[in-house]
């Protein structure tokens, strides 16, 4: 049995850029990061000798968004859209308990669909 407890910081810089068509609009957004930092925990439950196992490392990684959204009323808009993010720390170390700490890769990607509702009380 494993587990890790993971948190990745990044800077991130990039722009959004947003086009309206009647009653639609599609707004698009990316990102680079040229700092990733990783601080986790791996933990090997049947293995109490090494526990927990601290892990660090450094990378880049990037982020892309899309919503496309209409417009129902001139207050009310409705929309969909999806993200992708990755993160790499390809620069990475596990420390064993006793030893000189070991190169790590470590990466996560995270992705999904959303749907969204805006409402404006004054225009």
């Amino acid at each position: 049995m494993l587990s890790q407890d993971a948190v990745w910081n990044s800077l991130r810089v990039g722009g959004a850029v947003s086009t309206r068509f009647d009653r639609f609009t599609l707004s698009t957004e990316a990102a680079y990061l040229p700092v990733v930092e990783l601080s986790a925990y791996d933990r090997h439950w049947l293995r109490p000798d090494i526990n927990p196992l601290p892990e660090a490392g450094w990378g880049t990684g990037y982020q892309v968004e899309a919503i496309l959204s209409y417009d129902v009323t001139p207050a009310l808009s409705i929309g969909a859209g999806g993200r992708y993010w990755f993160m790499q720390a390809s620069r990475g170390s596990a420390t064993f308990p006793a030893s000189t700490p070991s190169p790590l890769k470590s990466e996560t990607e995270r992705y999904g669909g959303f749907l969204q509702a805006s409402y404006k009380f004054h225009e």
